[in-house]
């Protein structure tokens, strides 16, 4: 029998979940898995010839009568010991299903702790491990967004006078020189203006003169 998880290639323990495929494992191997499996689902309630989870005390019993000469009842503690750490060495498999068996453990120790309370002390000891438990049973859920990803993105600009780089046909300066002319509703000045915001013709560079008197003003 395999000592740990850590000695089955976690691949072949993701696939042995996926599939129920032994291939690539020993025979030792597959029978911790097997196993181990049968460990969890008795801890999650979800064996059907056990239904509701099950204590430590009751998957040890269970598996020393169900495997007699095979487990021990320490071998039978370290399957719920490993059971327990599985999830942390297969990654691919969700943590949720664990966070509520940790939370409907805790919502037993909150329900012994309140009906034992004495004081205001026990009821605040209470009040912490009932926090402790929506935290366990909300940690693991998957949040899903509620905005679209590209909604974060920085939008990408591109200033270019070329239409050509946007699959646009290239305007032929002079037509369009001559349609700005025609408009009789703009001004000469603006007309101008239009003309050199659309690339037809240069800025005019209006040189500043000053002599020493201007200095000052």
């Amino acid at each position: 029998m395999a000592e740990s998880l850590e000695n089955i290639n976690p691949e072949l323990i993701k696939q042995y979940i996926e599939s129920g495929s032994n291939e690539g494992l020993t025979q030792d191997q597959a029978f911790y898995l097997q196993v181990l499996k049968q460990v969890q689902q008795l801890m999650t309630g979800q064996c059907n010839d056990e239904p509701g989870k099950k204590s430590k005390k009751f998957i040890v019993k269970y598996l020393v009568n169900a495997y007699p000469g095979e487990i021990s009842e320490y071998q039978a503690g370290n399957f719920y010991a490993d059971a327990i750490n599985f999830f942390y060495i297969v990654k691919d498999v969700k943590l949720e299903a664990w966070g509520n068996y940790y939370a409907d453990e805790l919502h037993q120790l909150y329900l012994a702790t309140i009906n034992s309370a004495t004081c205001i002390k026990d009821y605040e000891t209470a009040h912490k491990i009932l926090l402790s438990e929506m935290d366990a049973r909300t940690k693991y859920r998957p949040q899903e967004s509620k905005f679209p990803e590209e909604l974060f993105k920085r939008p990408v600009k591109v200033y270019t006078q070329d239409p050509r780089l946007l699959s646009q046909d290239k305007v032929n300066r002079r037509d369009l020189a001559k349609i700005i002319d025609d408009w009789e509703f703009v001004t000469e000045a603006d007309k101008k203006r239009i003309k050199v915001d659309a690339g037809i013709e240069a800025p005019e560079l209006i040189l500043n003169t000053y002599n020493e008197t201007d200095k000052g003003k």
